[in-house]
């Protein structure tokens, strides 16, 4: 989810914009998507990851529009109910540029190797219903539906449904999956993958000590919840990256945050549980240019990566 990926900044999705390559200049994030993307072209070996990663270059600059915030970014306005309601004085007004609709914190290019994983395990999102819970931003929704999935994000930053209204074939559900049934009821039914990269984290659900940043409500409501959005042979899908295991770093514990016995007690054949994918998640991350930057940090040493897979039965 956007607001807690804020503080996965180190540990897996870049920066908000990394130096050009021959000058101190930030590059524009959409830019630094394409540039990247066009050089990951060649990294995939499934053709839909390849399809995916190529579709970068069909994104688009944002609409022109404003949004206004208050003070704590807790409450966001469109520019018409700013201006209706006489909100100006108390809010910030917020042009939509391409940082805030395409996070670099949400990179899209993120999305390559767990959707590589897919791959290999012999999935294809052409004609599939898609749900990322935690989507952070829309540019990998996008990508999705460009190669011929049928996309659901949710998310809980409240700025998304303003700035999101406009777009189509992407569905944008905001609120807080687990504690409101009615973010369920809004994203429907019939998944052919529920997944999450980034979100659903030990460390952020279930951490070893004190309260979890997450609350998705009791343990076996949620796991039915995923199930129930879920068709008959679905897939429900975690992957996350982290730094290096550290004591009361909440992001550090990339582990399932259930455990494999409580994913077949809610209706799940388990075909991988905590699968070690630190490698291939290395490389894609240099390949990403996680490591460049003022807000690079060592991929090679401290960046962990691992994924959960499991089946509707």
């Amino acid at each position: 989810m956007l607001a807690l990926a804020l503080a996965v900044t180190l540990a897996a999705d870049g920066g908000t914009a990394a130096a050009t390559p021959d000058a101190g200049a930030p590059e524009p994030v959409l830019a630094q998507i394409k540039r990247i993307g066009k050089k990951a072209e060649t990294w995939p070996k499934s053709p839909w990851v390849k399809a995916f990663v190529k579709s970068a270059q069909q994104l688009t600059p944002p609409p022109k529009m404003t949004v206004w915030h208050s003070a704590d970014r807790k409450t966001w306005l469109s520019d018409a109910d700013a201006k209706l309601n006489h909100k100006q004085g108390d809010f910030i007004e917020t042009p939509v540029d391409e940082e805030l609709y395409y996070s670099r914190i949400a990179d899209p290019l993120g999305y390559l190797r767990p959707l590589d994983v897919l791959a290999d395990q012999g999935f294809d999102p052409k004609g599939k219903k898609v749900l990322d819970l935690g989507c952070g931003s829309i540019g990998q929704l996008k990508m999705l539906a460009a190669i011929g999935a049928k996309v659901t994000g949710i998310e809980v930053h409240p700025v998304l449904p303003l700035i999101y209204s406009g777009e189509k074939g992407v569905h944008i559900v905001h609120g807080y999956f687990g504690q409101d049934p009615a973010v369920a009821k809004a994203a429907g039914t019939g998944f052919d993958l529920w997944m999450s990269k980034n979100t659903l984290k030990k460390g952020y659900v279930h951490p070893d000590k004190g309260t979890g940043q997450i609350d998705l409500g009791p343990d076996d409501a949620a796991l039915a919840q995923v199930n129930e959005m879920l068709k008959k042979g679905g897939l429900f899908y975690i992957y996350n990256f982290g730094p290096s295991p550290k004591p009361d770093v909440p992001m550090s514990d990339i582990r399932c945050p259930w455990s494999k016995e409580q994913l077949e007690k809610a209706g799940f054949e388990v075909l991988a549980f905590d699968q070690d994918d630190t490698a291939k998640g290395r490389e894609a991350a240099k390949l990403m240019e996680w490591d460049v930057g003022p807000d690079g940090f060592d991929v090679e040493h401290d960046l962990n990566s691992s994924y959960t897979l499991a089946r509707k039965k």
